[in-house]
């Protein structure tokens, strides 16, 4: 925990950007997500240890374009999006 909270120290001493997302109700944003012309599907997810909020990971195999959505109980936002994902070897 020491080391999460020396590395939140240094990122306060840091610039803060405001970055826009893009809001909307979870099941809105999953829909719009697997529609035919963006085609996404879900490929990871991830919990924060406080059990409310969710991250996750769409992809298109075809396209190679990719959105990481986090959520809330209700609410969801769009973190970012793009193109190119690659994925990594995973470790042996």
């Amino acid at each position: 925990m020491l080391l999460g909270l020396s590395t939140l120290s240094y990122a306060q001493n840091r610039a803060t950007v405001n970055k826009p997302v893009l809001c909307a109700p979870i099941d809105t944003i999953f829909k719009g997500l697997a529609d035919k012309d963006i085609n996404e599907k879900p490929v990871w997810h991830g919990r924060r240890d406080d059990e409310k909020t969710e991250f996750y990971l769409f992809l298109n195999f075809d396209t190679s374009a990719f959105t990481i959505v986090e959520t809330g109980k209700e609410i969801g936002c769009i973190l970012g999006i793009g193109y190119n994902s690659n994925f990594f070897n995973p470790p042996q």
